[in-house]
């Protein structure tokens, strides 16, 4: 499951960004609105991303990975994970408005692919301790409701901390701390604790911001995730990447649904659905099989993208 955590990006025909300018804020600690304001006048410029180049390291794997993604907000994600010198996929990583996925192939296992509705999430005892959608929200690309009791402090290195009372996708109480930089209101760092733990469930440092030229995002080209439950560390460094593409009618039926015929059909990957001991049980019923397609690439046309695969 070490694909769940992941991201981000480094664009073409934008420029590395520079702190070095007006601080966001006019005081030395600022209040929380002020705090939510910044990331969401940032947030509110991001639409989606396609990113043709990733290099991913790992202490999961002994080996550097390659890999590709699209984004497409609120909810709409993939990723493939592929190794770089044979091109075979290890990961699918993907979510709709609907459901999530997580497509897994060790070496020396059997392929497996875990899925479940949003609606179920809430309900299974899943093997993820945090909800696929705070992905977006790891990055900042997602506005910050301003009505949720925050609290700021004093965070390391000079940042300010957003501190944010959440609960888990099973009721768990959790607090999502976001420290951004002072002089530019940028996010560095997120983390997930829960109250009374030393180690956080799990954290995600972002550097190397770029600023798109046309929509003027600012956003982090790479990520360090530590997953210490897991015992998982993840370095991503995302190059060639898109901001805001357009995404046609092909990709939208293809790319943001549930891979099963490829996958569990097609290649007798285990089917592991989280969701279905939390519905309610129903006559027994086969499964549901969608027509495969064709082998026709995913690509993302449009002024401001290309082919996803290319």
């Amino acid at each position: 499951m070490f694909a769940g955590l992941i991201l981000m990006t480094m664009t073409t025909g934008c420029s590395r960004f520079s702190t070095r300018r007006t601080p966001a804020f006019s005081g030395d600690l600022p209040t929380a609105s002020e705090v939510v304001a910044a990331i969401n006048r940032n947030a509110q410029r991001a639409r989606g991303l396609v990113a043709k180049d990733l290099d991913i390291s790992t202490n999961q794997v002994a080996v550097p990975l390659d890999g590709r993604l699209a984004l497409e907000l609120p909810r709409r994600f993939r990723m493939f994970v592929f190794t770089p010198v044979t091109g075979i996929t290890v990961a699918d990583i993907g979510s709709n408005d609907k459901e999530f996925w997580f497509y897994v192939a060790p070496p020396t296992q059997r392929a497996s692919l875990v899925h479940c509705s949003y609606e179920d999430y809430g309900r299974v005892q899943s093997p993820l301790p945090f909800q696929p959608d705070w992905i977006f929200e790891s990055l900042g690309l997602v506005p910050i409701a301003p009505d949720q009791n925050h609290l700021v402090q004093p965070g390391k290195r000079g940042t300010v901390e957003l501190v944010t009372p959440t609960t888990t996708a099973q009721g768990q109480a959790a607090t999502l701390i976001t420290a951004v930089q002072p002089d530019s209101g940028i996010i560095v760092e997120r983390r997930l604790e829960i109250p009374g733990q030393q180690q956080p469930i799990a954290k995600a440092v972002l550097s190397r911001h770029q600023r798109d030229a046309e929509s003027g995002l600012v956003y982090p080209t790479s990520i360090a995730i530590d997953w210490p439950e897991q015992g998982m560390e993840m370095t991503i460094q995302m190059n060639r990447v898109e901001v805001n593409p357009q995404f046609d009618a092909y990709q939208s039926q293809e790319m943001w649904r549930l891979p099963y015929d490829k996958y569990v059909q097609a290649a007798d990957a285990e089917n592991i659905d989280l969701g279905a001991q939390a519905r309610t049980r129903q006559p027994a019923r086969p499964p549901v099989s969608r027509p495969n397609s064709g082998s026709r690439p995913l690509r993302t046309p449009g002024s401001r993208s290309s082919r996803f695969g290319s």
